[in-house]
């Protein structure tokens, strides 16, 4: 079995202040439960963080891959942290 999770995350950009949008997958070899997903993913934008920080303490907490893209000033900045689990 291989899920895959996708959803959009908002987060405050910790430079500026402004709002970074992502795109989010978390890839898994078991179930994660959605509410697990939605519960980890409030809790890490309560403070602003960059987006590989971001990544990695959701792939930490999820047990999981996690592939997050962003656009940082024109940049498109793609993530993965983690493994497939």
């Amino acid at each position: 079995m291989r899920n895959t999770y996708s959803f959009t995350l908002t987060a405050k950009c910790p430079v500026d202040g402004s709002q970074d949008v992502y795109q989010v997958a978390v890839i898994s070899n078991r179930m994660v439960p959605v509410e697990s997903i939605l519960v980890a993913s409030r809790e890490l934008t309560i403070h602003p963080d960059y987006q590989e920080a971001l990544c990695q303490r959701l792939a930490t907490e999820l047990k999981s891959r996690v592939e997050m893209i962003g656009v940082h000033s024109g940049v498109v900045v793609k993530t993965k942290c983690g493994d497939v689990a």
